[in-house]
């Protein structure tokens, strides 16, 4: 069955009819709708079937055919009518081509071109025959339909299980967690600066150490002048050395200082300006 045809056959599905006769009856729970009166053609059945938005029984399976036999018998009110069935062979010779589902199939000994399907209980199943004989014919819901319905439900049930995550997620304390992190790094870094600050002590510490000891041997120069004359140049030497050990020891301590100042005044910043975001909180 080629695309032209398919799309023919779906506008002949979605036509009404205008026959009015409302013999057959719907059986539950396999939902086929039967028409047992022998007076339509096989294209009057698919007008019939989508005037209740139905379709032409597609028989591809063995369950199918077995529910179609005892819902015919029907406890032997029905006397074996011979009923339209979804598929011909107007496409292909030989070939017959259920119209809901696209699938073919090949009939033994049939290799007729536009014949269509019928389901004749005596004959023991299906059979191919021309499409314009009057018989009765047999209506399933529409599969497509079906299909499109659950897919439908399915996608409600997924939004609305992604609009629930979502809903939780808004009122998920996320934004107290972000503030007690932001908290615990500020915790670390008076951590750090005290830690930096202990540090400057002991150098402080050392400094002091280093001037009382300038002072020892500026004291012993002056002894050394008053008594030894030849150990001037010592001295001077000495204590040339040692100035520079304190210059150098100076800019390392007033370096260390201005760093660990500025680190003093951003953390305090940053204490005050996380203390306003908590009171505001």
């Amino acid at each position: 069955m080629n695309r032209q045809q398919r799309i023919y056959y779906s506008v002949l599905i979605v036509v009404v009819s205008t026959r009015f006769c409302y013999a057959g009856r719907t059986f539950q729970p396999s939902g086929f709708y039967v028409e047992v009166g022998q007076s339509y053609s096989w294209w009057d059945g698919i007008m019939e079937c989508a005037r209740r938005n139905m379709s032409l029984l597609t028989l591809d399976s063995s369950e199918i055919a077995d529910t179609l036999s005892s819902v015919i018998h029907d406890q032997g009110k029905f006397d074996n009518p011979i009923l339209w069935l979804g598929a011909s062979s107007h496409a292909t010779k030989g070939v017959y081509e259920c119209i809901s589902t696209g699938a073919s199939f090949k009939l033994s000994g049939d290799d007729r071109q536009n014949k269509c399907i019928v389901f004749d209980l005596t004959g023991k199943g299906k059979k191919g025959i021309d499409c314009t004989e009057t018989h009765g014919y047999v209506c399933e819901p529409n599969r497509h339909l079906l299909e499109a319905k659950k897919e439908l439900e399915d996608y409600k049930v997924s939004f609305y299980a992604k609009k629930q995550i979502l809903a939780d997620l808004k009122n998920s304390p996320q934004q107290l967690v972000d503030k007690d992190n932001q908290l615990e790094e500020l915790r670390k870094m008076v951590k750090m600066s005290e830690d930096n600050l202990k540090d400057v002590g002991e150098r402080n510490k050392t400094y002091e150490r280093l001037i009382k000891k300038l002072d020892s041997l500026q004291k012993d120069l002056v002894v050394l002048r008053s008594t030894n004359a030849n150990h001037l140049e010592k001295v001077k030497y000495k204590r040339k050395e040692l100035n520079e050990m304190k210059k150098n020891h100076d800019n390392q301590i007033a370096k260390n200082c201005k760093d660990t100042w500025q680190l003093m005044i951003q953390l305090k910043k940053a204490l005050e300006v996380q203390m306003n975001i908590t009171t505001k909180m």
